[in-house]
């Protein structure tokens, strides 16, 4: 690439993905490809309207650029409603970031933008026209867009989590965070430990892999020591166990603490022995300081749903159980 040879511009970025393709290709190949032409035609029609450019046609998915927020809005909006009409019904999931982007003099666009927008598509659902903070930012005092949180997202190569806003308009999907977070390419959380290379590096990776169990059992172990638990309370699902907040649960006398389950982003869940509502959650450090969902459920029923950012050990000590 001739660097003389390029311009640099702000750009509205638009990713469009099938959803379900793949499987439809497998039971019905004429079916898939009439699918993907109204796609593509789609996608067309609708960023010529919005005084964008398709730079990317991927068969199953596309890649647009677009001159505002408002437009990019717009446009999505236009899209999904389109291919959402029946009887020949096109799902698909959008994703939209604004940024600098690179222009060679072929037309070809670089930037890390791009990335960033598609990254944003893995996070939806059918229906969905999900973006980032900067795009919502743009187009929040515009009240014909309806917007609602999906959640704070770790991407792959990008250092700080991102808030990402889906429309939330009527006729349009808006994910879950657990959804998201099943559906995304996002960062992990921790890294697997190093392969042997020699001899004594060897030794070292089969200690590792002694250690983690008999610290568990050690901790376990502490930790049940004065508790007496049935048999209804026993489970426990642990991510990457790097940090323990501990809190209480103020609940009301007719509702003993015992045996409520919290339940944080869909993914780590325990379930309280204590009488006096004590408990403690066993987190990956990188959720010190990002906003996930606290939910508490007592006798199989949802209790509370409360959004908190995660920050200090006693941070959840105020959250009570719905009384209903």
């Amino acid at each position: 690439m001739d660097l003389d040879h390029y311009s640099r511009k702000l750009a509205a970025i638009l990713f469009t993905d099938m959803v379900g393709y793949t499987a439809v290709m497998q039971k019905d190949e004429l079916k898939a490809i009439k699918m993907q032409k109204k796609h593509q035609h789609t996608v067309e029609q609708c960023v010529s309207r919005f005084g964008g450019e398709v730079k990317n046609d991927m068969g199953d998915g596309s890649m647009s650029i677009l001159p505002s927020a408002y437009e990019v809005i717009q446009c999505a909006m236009a899209i999904q409603k389109e291919l959402q009409r029946e009887p020949d019904k096109v799902n698909i999931r959008v994703g939209i970031h604004i940024a600098d982007i690179l222009i060679e003099d072929s037309g070809k666009v670089h930037g890390d933008g791009i990335n960033i927008a598609s990254r944003i598509e893995t996070l939806g659902v059918a229906g969905a026209i999900l973006f980032s903070k900067e795009v919502h930012n743009k187009i929040k005092n515009h009240p014909e867009f309806k917007t609602a949180l999906v959640g704070l997202f770790p991407f792959k190569n990008v250092e700080e989590p991102m808030e990402i806003y889906a429309i939330a308009n009527e006729g349009y999907s808006v994910p879950s965070e657990t959804e998201a977070l099943a559906n995304g390419k996002l960062k992990k959380t921790g890294t697997a430990p190093p392969g042997p290379s020699n001899s004594k590096s060897g030794l070292s990776y089969w200690l590792y892999l002694l250690i983690i169990p008999i610290a568990f059992i050690g901790y376990y172990i502490f930790s049940q020591k004065n508790v007496s638990l049935s048999s209804s309370n026993k489970t426990e699902l642990i991510l990457d166990s790097t940090q323990i907040w501990k809190g209480q649960i103020v609940h009301f006398d007719s509702r003993p603490a015992s045996g409520v389950i919290i339940d944080v982003n869909g993914g780590v869940a325990k379930d309280t022995s204590d009488p006096t509502g004590n408990f403690e959650l066993i987190l990956p450090k990188s959720y010190i300081n990002q906003r996930v969902n606290i939910s508490l459920y007592y006798q199989g029923k949802l209790n509370l749903s409360h959004q908190i950012r995660l920050s200090s050990p006693e941070v959840l000590s105020t959250l009570k159980l719905d009384p209903k």
